[in-house]
C-alpha cells in the first residue's frame, strides 16, 4: 500500500503513513464553489423584484464528505492509531490539509465520522479494515495556523522550547535534571489484604498491580485470592517502574459466629406462634414460655398473661428472647346450645340448681351410651353436674350463673371439677 503514502497531509503529517488510512473519494469537494453568505434583501410590496444590498459577495464555509479506509496490522495498531488521529484533531479547533495532488494547503475543522464499516478482516486474527466518512468544514481562505511554541520540562524543571508541529522530541538527561525512579519500601500483608508502601517523583502519578494485571491507583489490593504475587509500582506515563516480592497471601477466614433472631411472634386468640431464623449454624431451634423447652414453634391453650418467649439453638446456649401478652376472651355466641336442670339433650342431662345454665357447641355423639360426669361448683358450693359422652369433652361451653356468663377454657374434661 506505499501508492497511500505521499497523497494527503494532516497538519504536515502524511495521513497514510501516521494515522493509517487514506481517501478513496470526496477530495473533489475541496474546489467546487463555495456557497455565499446571506445578503441583507426586502420585498418591497409597491416595487418590482428584491432590493438587495450590493456589497461583494462573501462566501461561507462549507462541509466535504471524505470516503476513507483505515488500514492495520493488527488489532493493537488499529486502535493506536485511531487514537493518534482523534489526539491530532483535539489540539486545534482548525487544521490543516494539504493535497500533494493539488499542491494546495485548506483549512479545516473535524467535525465527526460516521457509515463506519468493517469491510474485511477480524480485529483478532487478520488485518482490519475500517471504511468510514469523515466530515470536515473547510474554510474559503486558507489560514495560516497561529504559531505556538512547545515546552518540554524535564522531571518538572523547564528544558526547552520547540517549534510547534514538531513531530518527535528526543530528550536525554545527561546530568540535567533528576532521573525518574519509584520504590517501592514494603508490602504489608493483613489476611488477604496487601498495602504497598511505596514512594516516587513528586510531579508523577503512582500506579500498581499485582503481576502487571489490572492497574490501580491505590495502594491497597483487597481481597486478594490465596497464592504468591509480584507487586509492581510505575509512574504514570513513564516506562519507570520497581518491583517487590513475591508476596504470599495464605488466608484462612474466621468462621462467623452462630446467632439467633425472632424474627416474628403471632398471637392467635390464646395460641402463640414463633418464627426465629438462626445464622452460621445447622443446629435446631428449640422454643420454651417460662417452662421446658420443646421442638414445636407453637403454644396452644396459653392462658391470659404476659410471657418472655425463649428461642434457643439446640446443644448450645445461644437464646433469644421476646415478650409477649395474650388477652383472649372468647366469642359468647359460639355457646351455640343451652342445657337447663333436668334436661337432657344429644345425650346430656344436666343436675344443677335453678338459675343454672350450660352453654356448649359440642356435636354429642349418642350412640355412645357411657356418659362421663363434670362436677361444677360456684364459689366452692357444688351446683351441678353434667353427664358427657367422652366424645363431646373439652368442647368449648360456659357456664351461666344468675344471668353471668362464665366461659370455661378449654372446655369440660373428664371428671373435672369447675370452680367459679
Amino acid at each position: 500500500m506505499a501508492a497511500a503514502s505521499n497523497l494527503h497531509k494532516l497538519n504536515n503529517q502524511d495521513i497514510f503513513d501516521v494515522f493509517g488510512f487514506f481517501v478513496e473519494e470526496g477530495i473533489g469537494e475541496f474546489d467546487t464553489p463555495f456557497p455565499p453568505k446571506k445578503v441583507l434583501e426586502h420585498n418591497w410590496p409597491e416595487v418590482n423584484g428584491l432590493t438587495t444590498s450590493n456589497a461583494p459577495v462573501v462566501f461561507d464555509a462549507k462541509k466535504v464528505s471524505l470516503k476513507c479506509h483505515f488500514l492495520s496490522d493488527n488489532r493493537e495498531e488499529f486502535y493506536t492509531k485511531i487514537g493518534i488521529l482523534l489526539a491530532e484533531f483535539r489540539k486545534r479547533q482548525w487544521h490543516t490539509w494539504f493535497s500533494v495532488d493539488n499542491n494546495k494547503a485548506y483549512t479545516v475543522r473535524y467535525e465527526g465520522g460516521s457509515n463506519g464499516v468493517k469491510a474485511f478482516g477480524s480485529y483478532l486474527n487478520n488485518k482490519p479494515i475500517l471504511s468510514f466518512n469523515l466530515a470536515l468544514t473547510v474554510q474559503p481562505e486558507f489560514q495560516e495556523q497561529i504559531d505556538s511554541a512547545i515546552i518540554v520540562n524535564l522531571n518538572g524543571e523547564f528544558y526547552g522550547s520547540y517549534p510547534a508541529g514538531t513531530g518527535i522530541i528526543n530528550v536525554e538527561t545527561n546530568g540535567g535534571g533528576t532521573a525518574l525512579s519509584v520504590n517501592i519500601s514494603n508490602v504489608a500483608v493483613n489476611g488477604n489484604t496487601l498495602i504497598v508502601q511505596a514512594t516516587g517523583h513528586p510531579d508523577y502519578q503512582i500506579q500498581f498491580s499485582l503481576d502487571n494485571y489490572n492497574w490501580q491507583s491505590s495502594n491497597i489490593f483487597d481481597n486478594a485470592p490465596n497464592g504468591s504475587y509480584t507487586v509492581i509500582a510505575r509512574l504514570v506515563g513513564t516506562n519507570t517502574t520497581d518491583t517487590f516480592g513475591p508476596v504470599n497471601v495464605n488466608y484462612t477466614a474466621t468462621a462467623p459466629e452462630p446467632s439467633l433472631v425472632i424474627t416474628r411472634i403471632t398471637v392467635d386468640k390464646n395460641t402463640i406462634t414463633v418464627l426465629a431464623t438462626p445464622s452460621n449454624t445447622t443446629a435446631t431451634v428449640e422454643y420454651s414460655r417460662g417452662g421446658a423447652y420443646q421442638t414445636s414453634n407453637v403454644f396452644t391453650d396459653v392462658p391470659n398473661g404476659t410471657y418472655t418467649i425463649a428461642a434457643r439453638l439446640v446443644g448450645t446456649n445461644i437464646t433469644a428472647t421476646a415478650d409477649i401478652e395474650v388477652n383472649y376472651t372468647p366469642t359468647i355466641s359460639s355457646y351455640n346450645s343451652k342445657l337447663t336442670p333436668r334436661y337432657t339433650q344429644y345425650g346430656a342431662t344436666l343436675y344443677a340448681a335453678a338459675g343454672v345454665f350450660l352453654h356448649f357447641n359440642a356435636p354429642l355423639n349418642t350412640s355412645n351410651p357411657m356418659p362421663q360426669t363434670m362436677m361444677l361448683y360456684l364459689n366452692g358450693s357444688r351446683v351441678a353436674r353434667v353427664d358427657f359422652l367422652a366424645s363431646s369433652t373439652g368442647a368449648p361451653c360456659a357456664l351461666e350463673y344468675n344471668g353471668v356468663l362464665y366461659p370455661i377454657e378449654g372446655g369440660l374434661q373428664k371428671n373435672d371439677n369447675i370452680t367459679l
